[in-house]
């Protein structure tokens, strides 16, 4: 989602949104994955950024994490 809906839009890249993030890029790919969670920080981050709100962020690994446990 956060590439479709946020990235792709802006024409921005992993390596930009790390650097606005203040993240390494590792961190931006495994988030990208699923393989580590946005953390509290990071959704403020995210929400100045795309001009969200940081519960859009934390609902959003909420949601990730239940669906995750539905498939298992």
């Amino acid at each position: 989602m956060l590439v479709e809906e946020f990235l792709k839009p802006l024409n921005m890249s992993h390596d930009e949104l790390a650097e606005a993030m203040g993240i390494c890029k590792q961190d931006i790919e495994d988030i990208i994955c699923g393989l580590r969670r946005v953390t509290d920080d990071e959704a403020r981050v995210l929400a100045a950024i795309f001009g969200t709100d940081e519960d859009f962020w934390s609902n959003l690994e909420t949601l990730q994490g239940y669906q995750e446990q539905r498939q298992t």
